[in-house]
């Protein structure tokens, strides 16, 4: 700074000189900050670009490819201080950005989202208060059910769950752990279980997820085979214990990030209580609430597109922490 500086003899400086020259290190600062920014609009730009194909208007995808140049070109060319124009180009292509992204269907790259899960069920006297409480604030979930207690009654709930809107998957015929089963009794497991779920809500069974969350590679194999994705989690509420609506409420919202899928339990009475307050503190902190389906839908197509399937998901990869396992057919 001192270089920058004119003294007087007596070593006192300039006030204004000073002034200027703080000002051209702010405006420095400023620019290399904005640069950044920047710099990550492009990728996000680039990433919408690429997942708007076929669900935005051409016409708006050809502005953004053409924003996008200009980005570049102003990174390439402003010079290091020169926070106008790159200020300028940020809010350009910001605007393209926003308005190609709210176009498109949800999508889960760009909004915060959080599934709800609800194992084990359904239960004829807690899920339909769990039901209620989700068709109340419109949030879609998804239901892994039991086999053993797909019937009488409870099929009316299941149909219910898919006329709501939720997904409707299995986490086998009973609670047991099945990654030491047999290869026929898994198969007969997995056949018995999706016959009464598909029958119950009039839709094949895509999702999977494996008792305790326990797994091998038979176990994914036949999952593989019968055309589902293994689903696990990366949030526990503990509600499969003695914790009451409070405590499992405060694992929830505390322990949920963008891209995670909470394993919560529909015939748990304390979690039928704890389930409006989970929705409005995930709601509070600006989580989207969506399925299952919703939060992986791409990924899975484009996986299965390069010939891989039954992947087990915890949280997708888009958003967050993401561990995949593939399994190559």
């Amino acid at each position: 700074l001192d270089d920058d500086l004119d003294f007087a003899e007596d070593g006192s400086f300039d006030l204004v000189i000073l002034s200027q020259t703080l000002q051209q290190m702010i405006d420095g600062m400023n620019a290399q900050d904005m640069r950044k920014q920047l710099s990550k609009l492009i990728s996000r730009g680039e990433l919408a670009l690429e997942r708007s194909k076929g669900k935005a208007d051409e016409s708006k995808r050809s502005t953004l490819e053409t924003e996008l140049a200009s980005a570049k070109h102003t990174l390439d060319t402003a010079s290091s201080d020169d926070v106008t124009a790159l200020n300028g180009e940020f809010a350009r292509l910001k605007a393209i950005i926003d308005g190609i992204i709210a176009s498109m269907p949800l999508d889960c790259h760009f909004t915060q989202c959080v599934a709800l899960t609800f194992d084990d069920g359904p239960n004829k006297t807690n899920t339909p208060k769990v039901l209620d409480v989700l068709k109340n604030a419109g949030v879609p979930a998804t239901f892994f059910l039991q086999g053993q207690f797909v019937n009488g009654s409870n099929v009316g709930l299941v149909r219910r769950m898919t006329g709501e809107g939720h997904d409707v998957g299995s986490i086998s015929w009973r609670h047991t752990q099945m990654h030491g089963m047999p290869a026929e009794q898994l198969r007969k497991w997995f056949d018995d279980t999706d016959a009464v779920i598909s029958k119950a809500s009039g839709k094949d069974v895509t999702l999977f997820r494996p008792p305790d969350g326990a797994w091998g590679d038979a176990l994914r194999a036949q999952a593989r085979d019968s055309g589902q994705a293994m689903i696990l989690w990366g949030v526990d509420s503990g509600d499969w214990g003695k914790l009451g609506a409070d405590a499992i409420t405060k694992r929830v919202v505390d322990g949920a990030y963008s891209g995670s899928i909470v394993s919560l339990h529909d015939g748990n009475a304390a979690t039928a209580k704890a389930l409006p307050k989970i929705i409005k503190g995930l709601k509070g902190k600006g989580y989207t609430l969506v399925t299952v389906s919703t939060l992986t839908r791409s990924s899975l197509a484009s996986l299965r597109s390069e010939g891989s399937a039954s992947p087990a998901i915890s949280s997708p990869d888009m958003i967050a922490d993401l561990i995949w396992f593939l399994i190559c057919s």
